[in-house]
């Protein structure tokens, strides 16, 4: 009776951190199901990858090499859709209400939103620990287009407002407004 317990509990040890390595985010599953199909464009930026960025864009200036690596050091990873219903004429795919279905948008907080005339961003965030954020997402709409952006890591707001200095796309440029507050 001793060894089967033994046993069954060596097995547990064994399965569990695999089964909890298995579970995908409902970001990651929304990549999996859109990412290479028609209308979408997909980017996934792995930790990897920034560290290889910033080390190209810092040219010798050790303060901003410093900033950087310090924007860096925090993010794991980003993975960002784009559908744009422009390229599928007579489609009744609304990829804004396919986000809402899957993303348990309450589980984030909402850090901001921004809404002009044809567009609306808004910003979202999962606390962590250490008063850090553990993955902050944009959602941005506008005509013709949906976007949803992931960025993971153990990040804090202050990082997130260098960040959409340093990139230039779509939607993050609201980000700096975070400075201003």
């Amino acid at each position: 009776m001793k060894t089967q317990i033994l046993k069954s509990f060596l097995l547990a040890l064994v399965l569990i951190p695999g089964l909890l390595l298995a579970q995908n985010s409902s970001i990651d599953k929304m990549y999996e199901k859109y990412a290479g199909k028609e209308g979408f464009t997909s980017v996934n930026i792995s930790a990897e990858m920034f560290k290889l960025a910033a080390g190209m864009s810092a040219n010798g200036d050790e303060a901003k090499i410093k900033e950087i690596n310090e924007i860096v050091n925090q993010l794991s990873g980003m993975k960002i859709l784009v559908y744009s219903n422009m390229n599928a004429e007579g489609s009744k795919f609304d990829f804004l209400k396919e986000i809402e279905k899957n993303v348990p948008v309450k589980e984030f907080a909402e850090l901001m939103t921004v809404q002009e005339k044809d567009s609306k961003v808004r910003f979202l965030t999962k606390s962590g620990n250490n008063n850090k954020i553990s993955e902050m997402i944009m959602i941005a709409q506008s005509k013709g287009e949906t976007v949803l952006m992931s960025f993971t890591g153990s990040i804090d707001l202050e990082t997130i407002g260098k960040l959409s200095k340093s990139m230039n796309m779509k939607g993050m440029e609201n980000l700096e407004k975070l400075d201003k507050k």
